[in-house]
């Protein structure tokens, strides 16, 4: 609060466009070129659902973060201009514009109050809420309208001098309702008697009033000189007046979280405008401060949410201005240049040292107190006498040649104890911190570190590694003839100088020896690029990929964890340094902070325009970052512990079946639902969203997982705020959202919506058991019915079912009597046209008891096993006479089987046993043998009939189903069994034998 004694010396004002030694803070600007209505912006509010209201020239704007929506007279506004905006209790909306009256909106819809429904006239200036009624000023008067039923229950007006009554803007003072008029002073209004009455003419031609706490600050002009304006300044604790010229007029006003109050002025007819601070020395002008490049600024608006500054001006935009930024930028004219490329920082105790391509800098508090060009060393070394020791040096560092001021290069410096030393292409200078150059040398460096006071270790450009004793000594230089390292750093840690090299890893350096660790295999990393020490003294290097690594370098080495680039979200390292907890990399995407596995970035969005990153000082809690325009300072602390707000998500839009859902619930540009019911047939659905309570929208990546689908997984992240789902099945799911904010570095979970897809009626649990019943009783009628019916018919058809398959069998058991008979005969021709009489008597004997046999099992449905065997016996008799008993025939039986008692369909097994006879074996055959085995199981005979003759291909095992006799018994265990496959099986393998396997269901 201003003090009566304080106020007698506020008569100037600090009125200034480009103050030096003024930082910068990050703002945003959003135009026609972002979706903005207009870029001429007359007001500015935020209500309470979090959306951000633009009154243009032209159009309405409606602002949630990243999206941006117009609303013209075609949607229902009353006007396109709109220089008023106000929200009421019941948290609607009014517009007012300056040529057709007022506005409501409920969130739905427009309703329009103008001069036909008695609004004393449609040219508004500024509305004003006050318990349950709306203030209404305009150009010719003012109108009062309740809130609830929008009807109009007071208006005044009278002619004032000009012809007009122009109200400026409402305040409560002394419990009353005022309005201040352009020429017609200040007057108050008697709502209850619909009265209002002049107050003072004290102050004239007022363009604003703003009421804070018991100050009140009029923008008027002034009494004595008619060209300049001034803000009169009431107090009424202190009853105190005080005035300040200011040769602008204020039209708007804010206060943020700390008390600042915040003006937008513009000048009309002067280029005095932009955006003040009032302050207790008068008003300063904070447009580079804040980065608003415009004098015609016309509104203001404090977000305390987010802590954002919004500026409205009427010919470049709207600004977003984070007035307590951690990120602070010191540009190049700061300083008094047109650029100020930076080489170099550092600190040391309260003085700022920086390094540009064209001059050395001392600061102190970011304030330039001396400094030192390009052209001061170019003298000092022309002009400076060499001895024998610098003449030593330029044969040994580089021949002294006068090259040209534009050919000198100024390159890196380092502090050592009370001095600083500067290299240069020409050598070393030594400089006090006073910015006095007292001293040079020849020796020309590229990288080098400092063991004590006058020993240096340093890498000639494209050269080897040397170590000088004393720089003030010509016998005191060592030379490493076998180390070239492209040295890009030199990093002190455990009194060893570790070197970062960029095509030859990481060296340690202690007592004059040189250590690699990717020639001992330790760590094969090559191309290193920068590097610093964290808390824990361990080493923190980046490659040329991007990647960055931890090591323990401490005793044994270790390599403690890698970070891959595409986790830093870029590939190019500008600097590292750690903080903390953090590590700091500077890259292509500007400043990322990583912490265990969380990523923030810092880019333009939050203030850092220039990305060409030259370098780094970290200074306790403050990062400094050189660039070509001046540099950034970075408070780590205030932005690490910066608050979070947890986003929240609105859904914006949703169209079911690729057609647009319905507005019913539809509201403040935002469906209002949280569980969706669809029809099966409805089951493809695309939502749209927008978070809400984000100051850098941007920062923002989303991914989602449906809840309830089958294998449902994590989408990827993705910056997309558009989601479509498709051909959903019946059932319930639930969507949920994670959003990554990299501006905090947090993740947060949302259930965001329920969706239930309706089954079809068809498949509905109360449809599915009412069928069921439904059928089961008409089933149960039918049944019943003609069960009687179909019982006797069941049984005469059982009956010749059983007899055919009889029939059909014994049918093919004669058909497999002439095969086998064919097959005997052509055995006994054999012996005969071989003319071996006894042999053929004596098989034709045996063939004559075969045959009486045959005849008798096959008019027979079953046989014993025991019979089958003895006729198989007979038949492997036949053939070993015909073959000269060349093939060994073995029957095995299980142990215990009774072979009387156990009865099989006959004939069944010897067309496998016969086609064993006269495929299995060739001439080449050795020691041939077959082998017929019988075994029981309980409702089964297995029988195998097994060889080692010459076997066949599988693709040829397959046709011994298409033989004759084979075919006919695959036909008859068909009839007896359910399964083929089951019952018999057939391999063979070339060279090993063929086996077939019956499985012989027991009759």
């Amino acid at each position: 609060m201003l003090s009566t004694k304080k106020n007698k010396f506020l008569i100037l004002l600090f009125l200034f466009f480009k103050t030096l030694n003024a930082q910068e803070y990050p703002s945003n600007i959003i135009t026609t070129n972002d979706g903005l209505a207009n870029n001429s912006v007359y007001s500015i509010y935020k209500d309470s659902r979090d959306i951000v209201w633009v009154g243009t020239d032209n159009g309405l704007s409606a602002i949630q973060n990243g999206l941006v929506k117009n609303y013209f007279t075609s949607d229902g506004l009353a006007h396109n201009s709109c220089w008023a905006i106000i929200e009421d209790p019941n948290n609607h909306l009014w517009f007012g514009s300056f040529g057709g009256g007022i506005t409501h909106f409920d969130g739905k819809k427009f309703s329009i109050i103008q001069t036909k429904n008695g609004l004393i006239h449609d040219k508004i200036r500024t509305l004003f809420i006050h318990k349950n009624h709306l203030f209404v000023g305009t150009q010719f008067g003012f109108s009062v309208i309740d809130i609830n039923t929008r009807k109009i229950v007071f208006s005044g007006k009278i002619k004032g001098k000009k012809g007009l009554f122009q109200i400026m803007d409402f305040f409560i003072k002394d419990n009353k309702i005022q309005f201040a008029t352009f020429d017609d002073g200040v007057w108050s209004i008697n709502l209850e008697r619909k009265t209002f009455q002049l107050e003072s003419l004290e102050i004239p031609a007022i363009f604003s009033v703003y009421a804070s706490d018991d100050k009140f600050f009029y923008s008027h002009i002034s009494l004595k000189e008619k060209i300049n304006n001034q803000i009169s300044i009431k107090d009424n604790l202190n009853l105190s007046s005080t005035q300040i010229n200011t040769n602008t007029i204020l039209w708007d006003y804010t206060k943020d979280n700390k008390g600042k109050i915040y003006a937008a002025a513009n000048g009309i007819n002067f280029t005095n405008g932009g955006v003040y601070e009032l302050s207790e020395n008068g008003l300063i002008n904070q447009n580079n401060r804040f980065g608003i490049p415009s004098h015609q600024v016309w509104s203001v608006h404090f977000d305390s949410k987010l802590n954002l500054l919004y500026v409205g001006t009427i010919d470049k935009g709207l600004f977003k201005v984070e007035i307590e930024s951690p990120l602070i930028h010191y540009p190049s004219y700061n300083f008094k240049k047109e650029q100020l490329d930076i080489l170099k920082i550092a600190k040391n105790n309260s003085k700022q040292f920086i390094l540009g391509k064209n001059e050395f800098m001392f600061l102190s508090k970011n304030k330039l107190i001396k400094e030192l060009s390009k052209k001061n060393f170019y003298d000092f070394l022309r002009n400076y006498n060499l001895n024998d020791y610098q003449k030593w040096q330029s044969e040994n560092f580089g021949s002294y040649q006068k090259i040209p001021l534009n050919e000198f290069e100024l390159k890196d410096f380092k502090i050592e104890s009370s001095h600083i030393w500067l290299s240069s292409n020409l050598g070393l200078f030594k400089i006090t911190k006073d910015g006095i150059i007292i001293d040079y040398h020849r020796t020309i460096v590229d990288q080098f570190s400092f063991l004590n006071k006058n020993q240096l270790l340093f890498e000639e450009p494209y050269g080897f590694f040397w170590i000088s004793n004393d720089l003030t000594k010509k016998e005191g230089f060592k030379k490493y003839n076998d180390l070239r390292r492209n040295t890009v750093q030199i990093i002190d840690l455990f009194n060893k100088k570790f070197i970062l090299s960029a095509s030859m890893g990481l060296f340690a350096y202690q007592d004059e020896t040189f250590f690699s660790y990717a020639e001992s295999k330790l760590w094969t990393e090559n191309e290193l690029v920068h590097g610093t020490v964290n808390g824990e003294n361990n080493l923190i290097i980046g490659n040329k990929s991007g990647d960055v690594f931890i090591l323990d370098v401490s005793n044994k080495f270790k390599l403690l964890k890698k970070i891959s680039s595409e986790q830093l979200l870029g590939k190019s390292i500008y600097f590292i340094e750690s903080y903390k907890n953090n590590i700091i990399i500077g890259n292509e995407k500007g400043i990322v902070i990583y912490n265990n596995g969380q990523i923030r970035l810092i880019d333009e969005e939050q203030g850092l325009k220039n990305k060409n990153i030259s370098t780094s000082f970290l200074n306790e809690n403050i990062l400094s970052i050189g660039t070509t325009n001046g540099y950034y300072e970075l408070d780590l602390e205030k932005y690490i512990s910066k608050p979070y707000l947890k986003p929240e998500l609105k859904l914006t839009n949703l169209e079911v079946n690729f057609e647009p859902f319905t507005k019913e619930y539809y509201q403040w540009l935002s469906y209002d639902i949280k569980k969706l019911d669809l029809e099966y047939n409805k089951n493809t659905v695309s939502l749209s969203f927008e978070p809400q309570n984000v100051a850098y929208p941007n920062k923002l990546l989303y991914r989602f997982n449906l809840s309830g689908m089958e294998n449902a997984k994590w989408s990827n992240w993705t910056s997309s705020k558009t989601i479509n789902l498709t051909y959903l099945r019946p059932g319930n799911y639930t969507l949920l959202m994670e959003i990554k904010d990299l501006h905090i570095g947090k993740t947060t979970s949302i259930k965001f919506i329920k969706i239930n897809i309706n089954p079809p009626i068809w498949e509905t649990w109360w449809f599915i058991i009412s069928l069921i019943i439904i059928t089961l009783g008409i089933s149960f009628v039918i049944i019943k019915n003609r069960m009687n019916k179909l019982s006797k018919k069941q049984r005469d058809k059982s009956e010749i079912e059983k007899r055919i398959a009889e029939t059909k069998m014994e049918a093919l058991q004669s058909q497999m009597n002439p095969h086998f008979i064919f097959n005997s005969l052509n055995s006994i021709q054999y012996f005969i046209l071989d003319n071996n009489i006894d042999k053929a008597l004596l098989y034709l004997g045996e063939f004559s008891n075969l045959i009486r046999q045959t005849l008798n099992n096959s008019s027979k449905i079953k046989i014993s096993l025991e019979d089958e065997i003895s006729y198989l016996r007979h038949y492997i008799k036949l053939e070993c006479l015909r073959l000269n008993n060349t093939i060994d025939v073995k029957i095995k039986t299980e142990k215990n089987m009774d072979l009387a008692s156990t009865s099989i369909p006959p004939m069944l097994i010897q067309p496998f046993v016969e086609n064993a006879f006269v495929h299995a074996f060739n001439s080449e055959s050795i020691e041939p043998k077959i082998l017929i085995s019988f075994k029981s199981e309980p409702d089964y005979l297995i029988c195998e009939i097994k060889d080692n003759g010459k076997g066949m291909p599988s693709k040829q095992s397959a046709k011994m189903y298409e033989s004759k006799g084979i075919k006919l018994v695959a036909e008859r265990l068909s009839l007896l069994q359910v399964d083929l496959n089951f019952a018999l099986s057939i391999s063979s393998e070339q060279k090993h034998g063929t086996r077939v396997v019956l499985r012989i269901k027991y009759v």
